[in-house]
Parts: C-alpha cells; sequence; structure tokens
C-alpha cells in the first residue's frame, strides 16, 4: 500500500430525476459520476486511487451501484431490479492516497453538482448516513469492508505483494470471511489477466502474480488452490512423459486456480496411462497437456488416443499448451484447443465450462 496519506470522503444527497428512468440509466449516470471523480482526483495529483464507488438505492426497492478503480479502466457497474424510478438515496465514497481530506471532499462534492445539473436533477441533501440510524454500525462496517475490498484488488493487480499480504492479514485480523478475501484476489487476478492481454502486463508479470496469489492463498488457509464454493470446472493438468519443463505449466494452474476451477496437477513427465485414470478419477471435463519439447507431441497424441480407448474422450476437453504449439499440432494431436500462453488457456478453459 502506498505510503502517502490517506482521504476518506463520504457524501450524501437525495436525488429526483425531471421522470423517472431505467436501471440502465442510473447505471450510465453513476457509471460517469464514478469516473469523472477519478479523473479529478488523479490530476489533482493522487498517487493512488483506492476507490470511487456510488450506490444509488432507488425509491422502487431496487439499486445500482458503479464503480471506478483508476482511469485505465471504464468505471463498472451493476443494478438489482428492472422497474424504473425517479428518485434515489445516493451515496459516494472515495477512498485516495496522496491528497488532502478536504481536497478530496471537495473534488467528490463538485462532480456530483456537475452531474446533478448536467442531467437536471433536483438535489436534497441527507443527514449522516450513520447519525441516528439503529444500524450504524452495521454500516460502519460494511464502510470498512468495501475499502479493504478495493484496495486488497488494487494491490494484486499491481502486483505489489508486500501490501497483498498486509491486506490479507489486516482482514483476517479484523474477522473478514476467508472467502470474502479470496474473492478479492480473484478479481485482481482477473485485472492482471486483462492487463496481460492488452499487451501492459507479459509472461514475468503473470509469473509475479501467481505467486503472490499462491502466499495469499497459503495466508488465507482455503487449501491448495483457493477454491471456494462450487469449483467453475474440474481440470487435470501435466507436462507430457519425457518433457519436465514446468514453468508454463504451472503459471497455467495458477491462473486456473485463481478462476475458481479444480486443479489436479500431476506434474512433470507424466505417462499416458496416468493422465487416463486421474480424468476417470476426478471426472474432469478439461485435461491440459503440457510440453516445450517437439517431442513431446507424439505422448499427446497417444495420450488422445488412450482416453478413445478408456471411452473418456466425449467427456473431456483437451487442450495443448507450450511454445512449439500451432493449429497444426492441435490437429495432429486430436485435440480440442491449443495455447502459447496462460491467460488465453484460461479463456479457453472457461469458454468449455
Amino acid at each position: 500500500m502506498s505510503d502517502a496519506t490517506l482521504a476518506v470522503a463520504a457524501l450524501r444527497q437525495r436525488w429526483h430525476l425531471p421522470e423517472a428512468a431505467s436501471p440502465e440509466r442510473w447505471q450510465r449516470l453513476l457509471e460517469l459520476l464514478a469516473g469523472e471523480v477519478a479523473a479529478d482526483c488523479d490530476a489533482a495529483g493522487a498517487s493512488l486511487i483506492g476507490h470511487v464507488k456510488v450506490l444509488a438505492l432507488l425509491r422502487n426497492g431496487g439499486y445500482v451501484r458503479a464503480s471506478a478503480l483508476d482511469t485505465r479502466h471504464a468505471p463498472s457497474s451493476e443494478a438489482s431490479g428492472c422497474e424504473t424510478a425517479g428518485e434515489a438515496e445516493l451515496t459516494l465514497n472515495v477512498l485516495v492516497y496522496g491528497l488532502a481530506d478536504e481536497v478530496v471532499a471537495g473534488l467528490a462534492g463538485a462532480a456530483l453538482t456537475r452531474a446533478a445539473v448536467s442531467a437536471g436533477i433536483e438535489v436534497s441533501e441527507c443527514a449522516n448516513p450513520t447519525a441516528g440510524h439503529e444500524h450504524g454500525a452495521e454500516d460502519l462496517e460494511k464502510g470498512r469492508q468495501v475499502a479493504m475490498s478495493s484496495a486488497l484488488v488494487k494491490a494484486l493487480s499491481d502486483l505489489d505483494e508486500a501490501a497483498v499480504l498486509d491486506e490479507v492479514k489486516t482482514r483476517l485480523v479484523a474477522g473478514d470471511a476467508p472467502v470474502a478475501i479470496l474473492e478479492d484476489c480473484r478479481e485482481g487476478m482477473t485485472l492482471v489477466g486483462e492487463r496481460f492481454e492488452t499487451g501492459e502486463y507479459f509472461i514475468s508479470d503473470l509469473m509475479m502474480a501467481g505467486h503472490v496469489f499462491k502466499q495469499a492463498v497459503e495466508l488465507l488457509g482455503t487449501g491448495e488452490g483457493g477454491q471456494s464454493g462450487e469449483p467453475a470446472g474440474v481440470i487435470v493438468m501435466g507436462t507430457v512423459k519425457g518433457d519436465v519443463h514446468d514453468i508454463g505449466k504451472d503459471l497455467v494452474v495458477s491462473l486456473l486456480r485463481a478462476a475458481n476451477f479444480a486443479v489436479t496437477d500431476l506434474g512433470i513427465d507424466v505417462p499416458v496411462e496416468r493422465f487416463v485414470e486421474t480424468v476417470k478419477t476426478t471426472g474432469a471435463t478439461v485435461l491440459g497437456l503440457s510440453g516445450l519439447l517437439t517431442t513431446s507431441f507424439d505422448p499427446m497424441r497417444d495420450t488422445v488416443a488412450a482416453l478413445n480407448t478408456a471411452g473418456l474422450r466425449q467427456k473431456v476437453k483437451v487442450m495443448i499448451g507450450g511454445g512449439p504449439m500451432t493449429a497444426e499440432v492441435c490437429k495432429y494431436v486430436g485435440a480440442d484447443g491449443w495455447s502459447t500462453n496462460a491467460q488465453s488457456a484460461v479463456t479457453m478453459a472457461n469458454s468449455w465450462t
């Protein structure tokens, strides 16, 4: 986490639109607001934006949320309830490093005013969110959890190992559920994957992220893979017979586990029979065969043939991965897909489950 001073601003208003709007319209308004606050804080010299979050409790009982983590990525939002609403109680929460409290509060207030004026919204002020509220303590605790959640996502997506481990330890001491902390780690890993796909991050960054994620999982004590709830899918991975390279395979395993897949890693130099037996006993629907040598092509082909013989081929998708893999090799082996980088392997697995 940044050593700069932490500033937190929380503003609350009641918005009255000129006419009832759909949840999608509310989402667009809130995304614009969150994005402008993040951009204004960045322009003012913030060293790090922990989060900008906006929550609108709609008069019809639904809600809309929007958030922005930084200026490099578009704000995101979600809505619950599909009815139109013309009134909402709006809460804007900002967590920023490197600016004074009054500066952040001023920027947030100015953004709220601009957004209301541009949309023709009538504004009335609300009391402090916790003042005179029987659930005030609960609101404060939820606010703490939201702030720490965003800080952990940010730290992992920025590959800040020390900050990630510090956040995990702090939240465990505070009594946060390990599963909730793990979900934030996964969100950070998702951002890492997106940055790799856009060319902002490289293979070394993916390896670093996998290393940090593994340490976080160990602190949480949620098991080898950090799986929570129902897995996204069951996968068997291994480097084929005759090949002892494992760096790429280990990276894919880390990212798959971060994506909540239950992965059985058989290691290196794995014989055909062991792949087949493990697919059978685990009920895996995806088999990943890794190899860095061109001599690995035949063991991969033999493994696919053995799956056919065992009557398992129609039940499992096979992906092959490694530097020399191509579409032609994939066809030769009889696999369903191929990849030369870890993130695309995760994307492929997601598309099959």
